[in-house]
């Protein structure tokens, strides 16, 4: 999961080089702006303890040590900058047991999901997206299922990518992915080989946060 770090910039070579050691940090970009001094520096780091997520409502998480290699925009400094996103987890309608629609972007399974329009409400942009990136033309929209949070470095800033997921539902059998995204394959996949083969690790555990809220209904 993602959190940040205030720092000073003459401590970047540092971490760089040794990590940290007894570090307070941040939920949320926003938290870290908030707390940051003027003059300080806000760092985003990578941690791989999935056991953080019962923090989801605490502001900040005290770690006792942060390796080198988890401070994603440290050398160089890249300024991280969030960008909001929407997308959905589709199941296939009226069919049992679940399907779930999975694209194949850049050669990585993945869902459908993309950047809000300025202006634009988080269910607005989840539908438009999955059109787009499916050619799925009879999404039903459900609730919000949560969101989820990556990062990636692109030109000058490092950004802050959080995603809101919608559950929808759909009977679409022909689909058109879109190809000026990468996106090379549109599919309906069984539950479980579907929650296995998705490239990245906040989507299977989106995955099954779902399944869990289906079995209770």
């Amino acid at each position: 999961m993602l959190m940040f770090y205030c720092t000073s910039r003459a401590r970047l070579p540092a971490l760089v080089r040794r990590g940290a050691t007894g570090v307070l940090l941040w939920r949320t970009l926003a938290d870290a702006r908030r707390i940051c001094d003027a003059d300080e520096v806000i760092l985003v780091v990578e941690h791989k303890d999935t056991g953080l997520r019962n923090l989801r409502w605490a502001p900040c998480a005290y770690l006792e040590r942060v390796l080198p290699e988890e401070f994603q925009n440290a050398a160089p400094y890249l300024p991280p900058r969030e960008v909001l996103a929407a997308g959905g987890v589709v199941l296939r309608a009226g069919v049992v047991p679940w399907e779930i629609l999975q694209i194949r972007r850049h050669g990585q399974w993945d869902l459908p999901k993309g950047k809000c329009d300025g202006g634009e409400s988080l269910r607005a942009c989840a539908l438009r997206e999955v059109r787009e990136e499916t050619g799925a033309n009879d999404l039903a929209l459900g609730r919000c299922l949560g969101a989820t949070v990556h990062g990636y470095p692109q030109g000058k800033s490092y950004r802050v990518k959080r995603t809101y997921w919608y559950e929808m539902h759909s009977a679409c059998e022909v689909f058109s992915p879109q190809a000026e995204e990468g996106i090379t394959a549109v599919e309906w996949v069984r539950w479980d080989p579907a929650k296995t083969r998705l490239a990245y690790q906040t989507l299977r555990h989106l995955s099954g946060t779902l399944a869990e809220r289906l079995s209770a209904r």
